[in-house]
């Protein structure tokens, strides 16, 4: 299965500040080939969002996120999905062009949003072993 990930307000606060678990719920649903970045941070290139993200993991987080693949998309994130493989997504405010889109290709329920708390903290789900 094909994980997508956002990285502002789903791994990381407003404020810049990794969200609590986000360390265990990379370590839960990185794959080594089916990871990829959906973010703004990341358009073709992996590095920004690396060098984002480097100060605030630990380094081996920090390894396994290197085997995050980057997307490419111009106007919705959606874009960057292969609609022909199941997936999920983990975004915290998608565009209504994106929820449409979901809708129409009847994949609204591979979208994971991630709630915050009333401080703006992500709340990624926790997943046991």
């Amino acid at each position: 299965m094909n994980v997508y990930l956002d990285v502002d307000g789903v791994l990381v606060d407003r404020a810049g500040n990794l969200a609590p678990n986000a360390e265990l719920f990379l370590s839960k649903v990185v794959g080594n080939d089916n990871t990829y970045w959906l973010t703004t941070r990341c358009h073709g290139d992996a590095e920004p969002v690396l060098t984002y993200m480097e100060r605030l993991v630990s380094p081996e987080t920090f390894e396994l996120i290197k085997k995050i693949k980057p997307t490419t998309w111009a106007t919705y994130k959606t874009e960057a999905i292969d609609f022909s493989q199941p997936f999920v997504w983990y975004d915290d405010n998608p565009l209504m062009g994106e929820v449409d889109q979901l809708r129409s290709k009847e994949c609204l329920k591979n979208l994971v949003r991630v709630p915050k708390n009333e401080y703006g903290t992500p709340l990624l789900p926790v997943y046991a072993d």
